[in-house]
């Protein structure tokens, strides 16, 4: 019995992080371009000079992000700093292509390397 309730609560746990699971990602790239607009405020687009793996984007954009929290602008300058000296990252979505802008995937997390 606390074999079928071990396997039940692991497959709810896997059937929640499934998004996060199934998230665009690209590793060891550098950032091609990055654009802000005033007709998106508050967003930033990221295009890697690779292609996203597993992402739900639709774009020539990699990534996309909303630059309001400090979290987000502390991501933004570190994405522009990586950009500026041509330092490679990581780039990691949450496999939402909707929330943002359509057809582009939220980017989540980077990693600078």
């Amino acid at each position: 019995m606390k074999k079928i309730i071990l396997i039940f609560v692991l497959n709810i746990l896997c059937f929640l992080n499934a998004p996060i699971l199934n998230a665009g990602q690209v590793e060891k790239t550098h950032i091609e371009s990055i654009m802000l607009d005033q007709i998106y405020p508050d967003k930033l687009y990221i295009k890697a000079d690779k292609p996203s793996v597993g992402s739900c984007s639709n774009s020539k954009w990699s990534f996309v992000m909303e630059v309001k929290t400090t979290t987000q602008k502390r991501i933004y300058a570190n994405l522009h700093l990586a950009y500026t000296l041509g330092k490679p990252v990581s780039l990691y979505g949450n496999d939402d292509c909707t929330s943002v802008h359509s057809n582009i995937e939220e980017l989540r997390r980077i990693e600078l390397l």
